[in-house]
């Protein structure tokens, strides 16, 4: 219209639709642009794109008698025509920008794909952590589940031999505990007791078994052999000789041998004027401690059997108003030794401790019972377990039959000990089974001054007579677990 303002809108409209850049927004046929170019030019009619306000012409005269109904001949310049080429154009351009978009968002699509599963092969474990981030969320959920099951399957194979091996290994140990059955049969009133009996004239060491049974007899001493003590281990014993006699008074002379069950390699351990007896062998097996007179008064020693060292563990006259320490006892844990202590004309139960007393003259050692002075307490034992020190008491003159009295170690301070009610007396020099539950000892109930060897159990129950000689029978000492149990 700029050259030539005399040609109408319409007419601009019909050559701009002829000349669209795409095709389907032209018109489809010549005979279509030529009524578009027909109804520009008209002047009865007023056609526009999407405009709805356009007078309809009258219908066409029958021709040939055919109704209009039969054939009707639409005009393309109907308005009806018209919003259907509007529609048809909009839509032509809707579905070329979605089929430009559809194109577009297949090539990212395969695009990301491809990034996806070169990550997948080259490296699984870093799929998820580097491209995931990367991809929309519908990629996600595409493929968040492909890395899950290619993983499991390689993690759940790895843990399960690893609990195999481990799992075998620890519950195999657990069954190759076969000593436990060991301290069973030894127990609960069964094993082997050594004793002494005068039985052939002097006394001698023999070995029973817990019925009163008697297996064979281990020392042949010319001058006799009494107050034997076990190893630890239960292989050797170790006794004083000469032993002429039952007494509280040794000979002077009197020393210390170590000798097998069997009664073979006897060692005498070195000797010394003054005499030396009441050995109790410690539970780690390497010293001895024991009574002796080397000092012209009865004190407590230990004897060190891998160098011979002897070590001095009391001097009773740095006491006051004490003369003399006998009966060493050591505790099962080789720590602290329970002895008797003569003071003031009575017998009193004491603790100390292994130390030298030379070099430690201030070490532990105190009272650990204090029974009055109408008794007299002696012969102190340590239970297995240790808790408690059990000892025989009886009144100052000795007359009456000795009795057992306990006191639990934790309870020192109170320093009062109680009365174990296990009759009828005496009971004398006790002894313990390895498992605690059984006592040995010696008795003379009946008045006769037989002497015998008895087995009870700890509340007195089940008391058997084990020995019958009308010699006197002594020193009973239950035997050890053995560590060679064939």
């Amino acid at each position: 219209r700029k050259h030539n303002p005399k040609i109408s809108r319409r007419v601009v409209a019909a050559i701009e639709k002829a000349m669209e850049a795409y095709p389907d927004d032209r018109y489809q046929s010549a005979e279509e642009f030529r009524r578009g170019l027909l109804n520009a030019s008209s002047k009865t009619q007023r056609f526009t794109e999407l405009d709805l306000n356009i007078s309809v012409p009258p219908p066409p005269e029958k021709e040939g008698g055919a109704s209009a109904e039969s054939k009707p001949n639409i005009s393309p310049s109907t308005p009806v025509r018209a919003v259907m080429n509007a529609m048809t154009s909009v839509t032509s351009r809707l579905r070329r920008r979605t089929r430009q978009y559809s194109s577009t968002g297949i090539l990212v699509g395969l695009l990301m794909l491809f990034v996806a599963g070169w990550f997948l092969w080259n490296n699984t474990t870093a799929f998820p952590s580097a491209v995931i981030s990367l991809l929309p969320p519908s990629v996600k959920q595409t493929y968040m589940p492909q890395p899950v099951p290619t993983n499991t399957p390689e993690i759940l194979p790895s843990p399960t031999p690893v609990i195999e091996i481990t799992a075998t290994p620890t519950l195999e140990p657990t069954p190759t505990y076969t000593p436990s059955p060991v301290p069973t049969a030894l127990g609960g009133g069964q094993g082997e007791i050594a004793f002494v009996s005068d039985r052939t004239g002097i006394p001698q060491v023999y070995l029973m078994k817990a019925d009163g049974t008697i297996i064979n007899q281990i020392t042949n001493e010319p001058d006799g052999a009494c107050q034997p003590d076990w190893s630890p281990d239960g292989m050797k014993l170790v006794y004083v000789s000469p032993c002429r006699q039952k007494s509280s008074e040794i000979d002077r002379s009197s020393s210390l041998v170590i000798i097998k069950v069997d009664g073979t390699e006897k060692q005498a351990l070195p000797a010394t004027i003054g005499g030396d007896f009441e050995p109790d062998w410690s539970p780690d097996g390497k010293r001895i401690a024991f009574t002796s007179q080397r000092d012209l008064n009865y004190e407590i020693y230990m004897i060190n059997l891998e160098n011979n060292k002897v070590t001095r563990l009391t001097k009773a006259l740095s006491i006051s108003a004490a003369s003399n320490a006998r009966m060493p006892a050591w505790n099962p844990y080789g720590t602290q030794i329970a002895y008797v202590l003569k003071r003031g004309g009575n017998s009193q139960v004491w603790v100390t401790t292994d130390a030298d007393i030379d070099s430690t003259p201030n070490k532990p050692n105190e009272q650990l019972v204090q029974s009055g002075s109408k008794v007299n307490d002696f012969l102190p034992v340590w239970t297995p377990d240790g808790k408690f020190v059990v000892f025989n008491e009886t009144n100052f003159e000795g007359t009456a039959p000795q009795w057992l009295m306990s006191i639990r170690y934790e309870e020192r301070a109170s320093k009062q000990a109680v009365l174990l009610p296990i009759e009828p007396l005496p009971i004398v020099d006790v002894s313990f089974s390895p498992d605690g539950q059984w006592i040995v000892f010696e008795s003379w109930p009946d008045n006769s001054g037989n002497q015998d060897i008895y087995i009870a159990t700890v509340t007195g129950a089940n008391r058997t007579r084990l020995t019958t000689d009308p010699g006197y029978d002594f020193d009973p000492v239950w035997r050890p677990l053995q560590i060679q149990t064939k």
